[in-house]
């Protein structure tokens, strides 16, 4: 039917596209500083590779 062709019709496509932005930049802004960025940059990748163990009781 029309509607299941218009459904996947992407019409935000062509301006995604030409967005462009510094994703570390958007990062530092949300986290309030460069510091703070970088610390919970840190924090999560130690955790990340923290291997995770669990005892069943």
């Amino acid at each position: 039917t029309a509607q299941n062709k218009m459904e996947g019709v992407d019409h935000l496509a062509f301006e995604r596209n030409k967005a462009q932005f510094d994703v570390n930049d958007m990062k530092i802004v949300w986290a309030g500083s460069h510091q703070e960025f970088v610390l919970s940059d840190r924090i999560s990748h130690l955790v990340a590779s923290d291997p995770v163990k669990s005892t069943v009781f």
